[in-house]
C-alpha cells in the first residue's frame, strides 16, 4: 500500500483537534457530555485537553473524526443525549414551557405534564440563568410537541400573565434555534389596526386598576388607547406597560409616534 501510495495512518496530526476539543469545553461542554456524545474515554479527553501547545501530538483518525463532527453550539442541545441527572443548559426548556403559557396553558398543568412539582418549575420559569437536569428538559421537549400545535390552552390568565411579561408563543421559535441562547425570535405579525378601539376594553382597564383587580386582555389594536388611559388617569409607567403587553421603550415609543401624527 506504501509503494502504489494508497496506505494512510490510523493516526494524525492531533493539533486541530485538541484546539476544536478546548473550544467545546469553553463552550461550556462538559466533558461528560462529550463521552456521551462520542463514546470516547474521559481520561483520553482529559490527557489531550491538558497537553500544552508545544508538545507535538498525535490522536487517532476515530477519535479526530467523532470530536470534529460536534459543534461547539451543541452544548445548548446536551440535554438530548446527557445522562437523566446531568445539569444542562435551561434556555430552550424555558422557552418551550414560556411558550405553552402565551397560548394559554396555565403551569400547573405543565408541572404535571412534565412531572415536576409546580413550585420548581414556577422557580425555573422565572429564572433567566436557571439550568435543570437532562431528564427534565426531555420531558419538557416531549410536552412542548405534544401541545405546540395544539388549540390554545384553557387559561387566558395565563396568556395575560405571559402577555405582561412578554413571552412568546411557539411559532415565534424555530425547532433548530430554540436552545440556542443567541437566536432571535421570529417577529410575529399583529392584527391590522382598523382604526376601531374597544371602548368597554378600555373602561374595564381602568376599572381593574382602579380596584387593584385583574386586567382584561388587551388586543393590538387598543394598545395605545388603553396606555392613553391608564397613563391619563394616573396608574404608573410600569403597570400600564404590563397590561398593554409592551415594555416601558416600546410603549413610551409607540405613545409618542401617535402624538406626533
Amino acid at each position: 500500500m506504501l509503494a502504489y501510495q494508497r496506505w494512510e495512518s490510523t493516526y494524525i496530526d492531533g493539533q486541530e483537534t485538541k484546539a476544536h476539543l478546548r473550544e467545546l469545553v469553553a463552550a461550556g461542554m462538559a466533558f461528560r457530555h462529550i463521552v456521551a456524545r462520542t463514546g470516547l474515554s474521559k481520561d483520553a479527553l482529559q490527557r489531550l485537553h491538558a497537553q500544552p501547545d508545544h508538545v507535538t501530538c498525535r490522536v487517532a483518525r476515530s477519535t479526530a473524526d467523532k470530536l470534529l463532527a460536534i459543534s461547539a453550539r451543541e452544548v445548548f442541545t446536551a440535554y438530548r443525549y446527557a445522562n437523566e441527572s446531568s445539569v444542562v443548559d435551561g434556555t430552550g426548556s424555558r422557552r418551550r414551557l414560556r411558550a405553552l403559557v402565551a397560548v394559554g396553558w396555565p403551569q400547573r398543568e405543565l408541572a404535571q405534564r412534565c412531572d415536576w412539582v409546580y413550585e420548581g418549575l414556577n422557580y425555573f420559569i422565572n429564572q433567566e440563568a436557571k439550568g435543570l437536569t437532562a431528564g427534565a428538559a426531555r420531558r419538557v421537549e416531549v410536552v412542548f410537541r405534544e401541545l405546540q400545535l395544539q388549540p390554545c390552552g384553557p387559561s387566558l390568565k395565563a396568556r395575560r400573565l405571559a402577555q405582561r411579561r412578554g413571552w412568546l408563543p411557539p411559532l415565534a421559535w424555530d425547532e433548530d434555534s430554540i436552545d440556542d441562547p443567541y437566536a432571535s425570535p421570529h417577529c410575529l405579525d399583529e392584527p391590522a389596526d382598523d382604526g376601531e378601539v374597544d371602548e368597554i376594553t378600555v373602561e374595564r382597564c381602568l376599572a381593574a386598576w382602579r380596584s387593584n383587580t385583574e386586567p382584561p386582555q388587551v388586543s393590538p389594536q387598543d394598545r395605545v388607547s388603553v396606555a392613553s388611559a391608564l397613563l391619563a388617569a394616573g396608574a404608573t409607567r410600569n403597570y400600564t406597560s404590563q397590561v398593554v403587553g409592551w415594555s416601558v421603550p416600546t410603549m413610551a415609543k409607540r405613545l409618542a409616534e401617535v402624538s406626533a401624527a
